[in-house]
Order: C-alpha cells, then structure tokens, then sequence
C-alpha cells in the first residue's frame, strides 16, 4: 500500500483515488509515504536517475549547491534518440560541470537504440544480435480504424540500464554480490567514472539484467525529478533493496518552480527530453522539430556553395541532419516492406504504422492547423494541460518530456 496526498483546497486530498483536476497555485505541500519497512537496515546512500530534463538536471544542481546529499552516483540511461540539443546539454555541459564536483556519473546506454533497431533491422537479424521492444506508435488497422502498439520502450532503454548501473556499483562498493551461478565481470573504477565501463550495457561490463544478492540489511534511496505538477506519479517502484525518493515533490516544487530556481541559482534551463520520433509528442512538440528543421534548410539554401548537395527533403525525408529529418526517416521506416520483413515485433502488424495520431508521413502533417482546430475545440483543457497531455512516465518515473 501506497499513500500519496496533495494538501489543496484545505484539505488532503487522496490522489491515488480520486481523479480530477487540482489547482496547482493551491497545493501547499505533498507527502509521499512507502510501506517498504527498512527497520535496522543501513542506509548506505542515494542514486539519482537523470534522464537530461528540467526535473532531473534540478536535482543535480541542487546537489552542487549542498542542498541535497551527495550521491552514490548519478545514472543516466541514454536512450541513443535524444534531440541533438539535449545531447549536446549533457555531453558538454552537465558532465563538465559533476566532474569538476566530483560528483559520479554514470552513463548507460543499450547496445541499439529504438531507431537503430528498427531501420538497422536487416543487420541485427543477420546477426543474431538483441531486439528491443516496440515505441507506442499509431496503427492504420485494414479495417480503416486506428489502433496503437503497446509502449515497451521505457524499460529497455531507460528502467533497464540504469537498473544494471545502479547493481555494478552496488558489486563495486561491496555492498553486493552476484547471485549463485550468476557470472558477472566489471571494470574497475577510475577517477574519470566513464572509464567505469559503462558504455553500454552488453560490452564490455555486463551482460543481460543480472541478479546480485545484497550484504546484510542494506538499502538505497532512489531519488527522481518528479514534481508537484504529476505527483500522481510519486509511487513505490524499483528493487526490494530500493525505496523511491522524490525531493522535489518534498519540496513542493512544480515545474514552473525549478525553471525559476535554476534562473535564482545562476544555473541554465536545460532544453526538453524526449526521444525525437516519440509519438506522445504533441502538435506544438512537432512544430518546434518542423520549424528549426525549416530554419536549417534556409540557411543551407541560402549558401550558394551547398545548394548543389541539397536534397528535397519533402521527397525523400531522410537526408537533412535536424531532428525532424531524422524522425522523418524513422516514420517511413516503419512503413518500409525491406525494414519490416526483418523485424520481429512490427513486422507482424496487420496495418500501415506512424507516428502521428492523424495516420499521415510526418512531412505531410500541417502541424498549426492541428493546432488552431484544437484550441477552437477545447481551450480550457489546452490552457489547463499545456503542451504534452501525455507523457511515456505513467507507469514510471520516467517521462520522455522532462
């Protein structure tokens, strides 16, 4: 059992059974309860899932200026589709700035990425190499109805990863040890913790998902970048040595809050995660993708020495490298017969998949018109809601628009 309250409105409000709309300016403070009883254990310290947003980055700022403890380390699950503004962000910024705190971070990433595995299909079936699950894309059933995969993506690029980075350092520390008949080799730890081995978690340090058993009575706090605005969220997960910790939501903080707290702080906004072909996108999410896309293709179209190499991008989709482009070839991909034959999971769909709800290619889609017609239809719930009235966070604490 759960409990997980909002106090608004004067009263506590229980959010685990009861739906509806809470007004955010109202909530004065929240309180996440678990009934994991860790009674003698030893509390041997805390992990922080980072996942490259608002949410996540806060709490890594907050730990440089001392307001929150010190962590074991930091794991970050690096989905491998991720904006090139957002990689850019963690590459050379947030990775700088936790090495210059000596502060751990470890960086996990799969062997392929969702959209690697799906328009590389040909040469990982060849191979024999590892499959990922399906994205929650669109289906134009036979029939004409419309129809939706299950979303499988979040635990094999996100859960997962961080999952095995958070055991390798329990089995570094000696707070762990792999469980019997469980084989499991990994690297030794050095000042620069990307030399820890975990640029990938099939080589070199792990393979598969392994079991440890733990020492004694030990456990962990995993902290994530929740906040007040999806406190619905604040649930118990993780492994039984494991508790979930949401400081953010402790502090009554919403979104808007951290924007203005690393603004206080002297800190940047970082710019949004989400993987680029993520079909939770909203219309507004694409549009910003579409829009820079265009302002990209001017630029190159204006330099008289690249017009020669330039190719009509609405023709084929694949070429221009922006982030729409690229979630352009990935949507063709997966109406592709050469793609699909070698797929395991879309392969065996009856209909034609997309990415977009309107069952359209993206580079066909006039994004503001979508727009305008919702606003006229719904205002209210638009203001209320904003941009993404869905995120790939329901089921975890891992939202890909962070």
């Amino acid at each position: 059992m759960l409990a997980c309250f909002i106090y608004g409105e004067g009263k506590l409000v229980d959010i685990a059974n009861q739906t509806g709309l809470i007004k955010l300016d109202s909530i004065k403070t929240v309180k996440f309860t678990s009934q994991r009883d860790f009674t003698g254990w030893e509390h041997v310290g805390d992990f922080y899932c980072y996942g490259g947003g608002l949410q996540s980055t806060v709490l890594l700022y907050m730990i440089i200026k001392g307001i929150l403890p010190k962590p074991i380390a930091i794991v970050h699950a690096n989905t491998g589709d991720e904006r090139g503004e957002t990689n850019w962000f963690i590459d050379y910024y947030i990775n700088w700035l936790l090495k210059k705190h000596g502060i751990p971070f470890i960086r996990l990433a799969g062997q392929s990425s969702l959209s690697g595995d799906l328009i590389h299909a040909q040469y990982k079936t060849e191979r024999g190499l590892p499959r990922l699950g399906s994205m929650p894309v669109y289906v134009k059933n036979p029939d004409g109805t419309r129809g939706r995969l299950r979303r499988q993506c979040t635990d094999y690029v996100k859960i997962h990863p961080t999952q095995l980075g958070m055991k390798a350092m329990m089995l570094y520390h000696g707070w762990a040890r792999p469980q019997k008949n469980t084989s499991i080799a990994y690297a030794q730890a050095s000042e620069d913790l990307e030399a820890f081995g975990f640029s990938g978690w099939e080589e070199p340090t792990m393979k598969g998902n392994p079991r440890i058993v733990i020492n004694g009575k030990r456990y962990v706090r995993v902290a994530f970048g929740i906040t007040t605005d999806e406190a619905y969220r604040c649930t118990e997960r993780g492994l039984r040595w494991q508790t979930a910790w949401y400081p953010l939501v402790e502090m009554g903080m919403s979104r808007d809050d951290c924007e203005q707290w690393c603004r206080d702080h002297g800190f940047p906004v970082p710019p949004k995660s989400a993987c680029i072909q993520c079909p939770y996108r909203s219309n507004e999410s694409w549009l910003m993708l579409y829009e820079q896309h265009q302002a990209y293709m001017d630029k190159l179209k204006a330099n008289s020495f690249l017009q020669q190499n330039i190719t009509d991008w609405d023709q084929q989709g694949w070429d221009a490298p922006t982030d729409f482009a690229k979630a352009c070839k990935i949507d063709r991909a997966l109406r592709d017969p050469e793609v699909l034959a070698y797929h395991p999971f879309y392969g065996q769909i009856k209909g034609e998949m997309y990415l977009h709800e309107s069952l359209k290619p993206l580079w066909e889609i006039d994004f503001k018109a979508l727009i305008a017609t919702k606003r006229q239809k719904d205002p209210l719930k638009m203001a209320l809601m904003g941009e993404s009235l869905e995120t790939c966070g329901g089921d975890g604490a891992f939202s890909c628009f962070s």
